[in-house]
C-alpha cells in the first residue's frame, strides 16, 4: 500500500537499456484486503528548515510491519494497516547527488563560521557543514569540500550521506551546538495506539548551508538575475609551435569578491598541459585546483578567502603553464565551463555573480582578429554605494565615459586617456543624483557601446 519505489526500464532494438527511478501508488480501492488484526497509519512530511518539500526521500517503517515508500513532490508520505499496540522506527534516507546545492559560497559561510566572524544561525545549517561526519564543524570539512566541488571526490566522506534527517518536533539543547548532546536521525514510536499518527522531518542537505538546493525535480532552475559578471582576464598573445609559454589569469576589484569557482578549458588539439602555479592572490594553492580531468582539456578552481585591502588594483590569481602545439593565439585556445564546477562568484553581500573570460591583447599583430574594444558589465549590479565599468582598449588613446537617466539626460561624463588592454573606472552615489535605472556609455574614436546599470537606494 502507498507510493513504492520501482524501476522503469527501456531497451531498444539493439539491446541497448536504461532505466529511470520512479514511484506508483499501491491503493485499495474496493477494500479487498484482509486486515487481521486493528490497524493505524503513520503519516507525515520532509521538507527543509525553510519548508520546502523534500522528493525521492525513501521513508522506511520498522518494527512488527515492515514497509518502506518514496515521496512525492509534496515531500509527504502515508503507510496504512499498520498493526496496533507496536513499536516502530521511522527512518528516511536520500544519498543523490551530492552536489546538489554545494558551492564555494558554502566554503565562505563555513569558513565564517569557523573563524568566529558570521556563525551560522540554526542547527541544521550547523549539521550541513559538518562534511566528514565528524561532530565538529572544523577546517577539514572545508578541505573535503572543496575536493567535492573541484570533483577531486565524487561522495562525501566517512560514510556521510547526502541528505540528513532529524524529526521536525525535536528541541536542540544548545542550538549553537547541536553536537554538544545526542540528536535524533530516527523517530522511534514506543507504541502505535492511534488510528493516525503524525510523524515530520526536517531534511539537511549536507554541505548546502545557503539553502540553495533543488529538493524537487519540480523546482525552478536557479536564476541569477541581473546580479553582474565576474570577469577574469588573459593575456592574449601569439605563440609559435613548440613554445612553452604562461598565461596569466588575473582580475581587479578583489576585495569585492570572498569567493569564486570556475571550469577552464583549453583545446588539446592545440595546447599540451605543463602546470599550474599559484599567483598573488592570497589564500591560493595547488589545493584550490583540480587536475582530474586534465587530458579532456579541463581544470576546475575554487577559492574563498576575505580579503584584507581596499582597491581596484589588478591581482594575478594564478598562472597557467602549455606548450603549443602549433602557431597560435592564446584567446583562441582556452575557454571558460560550466561542465564541472559551475562558474560562478560571490559578492560581500552573497550575491551570485557569472563569470565573464575576457583576453587583454598583448603583442598580438594580426590583420583579421577583431577590434579590441568592449565594454563589460558593471559589477556588482545592482550597486548600493559604487559600482566598477570595466573596458577594453585597442590601444592606449583618448575614452569617453557617460552615464544617463531612464530620460536620455546625462548626468555623468569622465574623459581621460586610458591604456592598452583592461581598463577600470569606479563609480559611487557621489556621482549620481538619485537612485534609478541608469545607462552607461564608452566611446573611443568611432566605436561606441552603451549597457544598463540599477543603482538601489
Amino acid at each position: 500500500m502507498g507510493n513504492q519505489l520501482i524501476e522503469y526500464w527501456v531497451t531498444d532494438l539493439a539491446g541497448n537499456s536504461d532505466y529511470c527511478l520512479t514511484y506508483i501508488l499501491i491503493q485499495d480501492n474496493n477494500q479487498i484486503c484482509f486486515t487481521p488484526t486493528a490497524s493505524g497509519m503513520i503519516a507525515g512530511g520532509i521538507f527543509t528548515e525553510n519548508g520546502n518539500d523534500v522528493e525521492s526521500v525513501s521513508v522506511q517503517v520498522m518494527g512488527n510491519s515492515s514497509l518502506s515508500m518514496v515521496t512525492g513532490p509534496d515531500g509527504g508520505f502515508e503507510f496504512h494497516d499498520i498493526p496496533l499496540n507496536n513499536s516502530y522506527s521511522l527512518m528516511p534516507q536520500r544519498n543523490d547527488d551530492p552536489l546538489n546545492g554545494v558551492s564555494t559560497i558554502d566554503l565562505v559561510l563555513i569558513t565564517k563560521h569557523i573563524l568566529g566572524t558570521q556563525s551560522l544561525n540554526s542547527p541544521y545549517k550547523i549539521i550541513a557543514a559538518d562534511i566528514d561526519k565528524s561532530g565538529t564543524v572544523a577546517t577539514s570539512d572545508l578541505i573535503k569540500l572543496r575536493k567535492l566541488i573541484l570533483q577531486l571526490d565524487n561522495q562525501l566522506p566517512n560514510g556521510n550521506k547526502s541528505w540528513r534527517f532529524i524529526p521536525a518536533d525535536f528541541v536542540f539543547p544548545d542550538p549553537a551546538n547541536p553536537f554538544a548532546g545526542y540528536f535524533p536521525e530516527v523517530m522511534n514510536i514506543d507504541e502505535l495506539n492511534d488510528d493516525e499518527m503524525h510523524a515530520d522531518f526536517i531534511a539537511i542537505k549536507v554541505g548546502d548551508v545557503n539553502g540553495s538546493a533543488t529538493p524537487t525535480n519540480l523546482q525552478d532552475i536557479e536564476d541569477r538575475g541581473d546580479q553582474g559578471i565576474f570577469t577574469l582576464i588573459a593575456d592574449n598573445r601569439r605563440v609559435s609551435a613548440g613554445e612553452t609559454f604562461t598565461v596569466d589569469c588575473y582580475a581587479h576589484g578583489m576585495h569585492y569578491i570572498p569567493g569564486f569557482q570556475f571550469t577552464l578549458g583549453f583545446d588539446t588539439d592545440l595546447l599540451e598541459w605543463e602546470g599550474v602555479e599559484p599567483g598573488a592572490l592570497e589564500g591560493v594553492s595547488e589545493g584550490n585546483f583540480g587536475l582530474s580531468a586534465i587530458d579532456e582539456g579541463l581544470i576546475t578552481t575554487s577559492w574563498n578567502e576575505e580579503m584584507p585591502h581596499e582597491g581596484s588594483e589588478k591581482i594575478t590569481l594564478f598562472r597557467l603553464s602549455f606548450r603549443a602545439k602549433q602557431d597560435l593565439e592564446v584567446q583562441n585556445a582556452l575557454f571558460l565551463s560550466d561542465k564541472m564546477t559551475k562558474a560562478e562568484a560571490y559578492t560581500r553581500t552573497y550575491d551570485v555573480l557569472g563569470v565573464n573570460l575576457v583576453f587583454a591583447s598583448v603583442n598580438v599583430s594580426n590583420a583579421n582578429s577583431p577590434k579590441g574594444y568592449e565594454l563589460f558589465q558593471n559589477r556588482p549590479n545592482p550597486f548600493a554605494d559604487e559600482t566598477i565599468i570595466a573596458f577594453q582598449m585597442e590601444e592606449r588613446g583618448s575614452a569617453r565615459l557617460s552615464v544617463f537617466d531612464a530620460t536620455g539626460k546625462m548626468i555623468y561624463q569622465q574623459e581621460a586617456v586610458f591604456e592598452t588592454g583592461y581598463n577600470e573606472v569606479s563609480i559611487g552615489k557621489k556621482d549620481l543624483p538619485v537612485s534609478g535605472v541608469f545607462y552607461y556609455q564608452l566611446e573611443a574614436g568611432a566605436w561606441k557601446d552603451t549597457k544598463k546599470m540599477i543603482m538601489l537606494d
